[in-house]
């Protein structure tokens, strides 16, 4: 049998673990030297943290709840990272795309020549997209460590701030910094527009897709976390934290579809139904913000 675990990193330099059923906590691994950017699940009880410029693999089931690997992988912060079959993939605010093997040896890198805040990686496992500060969304071939764009779009005059690939791999989302989700086809790594909504008044942070390629959510300043059609790009429910004024800086869709998870600045993940909007649940507030979260299945959690 198998348990869900919600990862949920704060500022206070944690990741804690919590009983995604339950909503109990269960256990704190040391992040040490900032925040995390980004969590990565690997191989079900394992997961991968951006967190300045630094890489950190964790085992769940470890007991010093440390890392067991770390890597320096960039000049400035990790923003994203992305395993194909053979490479870990990160991008950061250096403006450079490193391709590692499995074993975390630097194989090569791509210049961009911009930040970038998101990564996803198409089917071929040789092509990357990346969501960049100068308001473009890039296509690179990462076999090819000079002229490896084999497309640029310039989607917005502000920054990019997110990507989701579908997990059929045929639709894109990007969420902008001024609250545009635009929605592309997918075919042959090249990106064709289907339609762009307007999703907040606030700063947009983070968008989506659930596992079903059915919906996707859109965060933001807001407080809130909004469900849409991804085929339709109709909004379908508005999941509001409360009265005051926090950012929802990372959401993940469960495994079924059913329930959003939300992280925000108040330091409060919130579960949420799908097909209704309701809140379900609230984890244990932490004492600090949070900024990144994930989803793991274990076979155990009491260790």
């Amino acid at each position: 049998m198998t348990y869900s675990v919600l990862l949920a990193a704060s500022y206070d330099l944690k990741i804690h673990a919590f009983d995604l059923s339950q909503g109990t906590s269960l256990s704190e691994f040391e992040i040490a030297n900032s925040q995390a950017n980004r969590i990565y699940p690997y191989m079900g009880h394992k997961f991968y943290v951006a967190t300045y410029n630094y890489v950190f693999q964790y085992d769940y089931y470890s007991r010093t709840k440390k890392p067991n690997i770390s890597i320096v992988a960039h000049d400035g912060n990790v923003t994203d990272l992305k395993f194909n079959q053979t490479c870990l993939i990160t991008c950061g605010n250096d403006k450079k795309i490193m391709i590692w093997d499995r074993s975390c040896q630097l194989q090569s890198k791509i210049e961009v020549g911009t930040t970038m805040n998101s990564l996803e990686l198409l089917p071929s496992g040789s092509h990357c997209i990346v969501a960049c500060e100068n308001g473009t969304i890039q296509t690179f071939d990462i076999r090819k460590t000079e002229n490896g764009c084999i497309q640029k779009l310039s989607i917005s005059s502000k920054p990019v701030r997110s990507i989701a690939l579908s997990s059929d791999s045929l639709t894109l989302v990007a969420a902008t910094h001024d609250g545009k989700a635009i929605s592309y086809s997918v075919a042959n790594e090249t990106l064709a527009e289907n339609y762009r909504i307007s999703t907040t008044k606030e700063v947009q942070t983070k968008c989506s897709i659930s596992p079903d390629s059915h919906f996707f959510v859109t965060g933001a300043a807001d407080n809130t976390a909004k469900i849409w059609d991804l085929k339709t790009g109709e909004l379908k429910n508005s999941c509001f934290g409360g009265g005051n004024q926090e950012w929802v800086w990372d959401l993940k869709f469960t495994a079924d579809s059913q329930k959003l998870v939300t992280g925000s600045s108040d330091g409060t993940c919130r579960i949420w139904d799908v097909a209704s909007g309701n809140l379900l649940m609230e984890m244990p507030r932490l004492e600090k913000c949070i900024s990144a979260l994930t989803l793991i299945d274990v076979c155990n959690y009491n260790v």
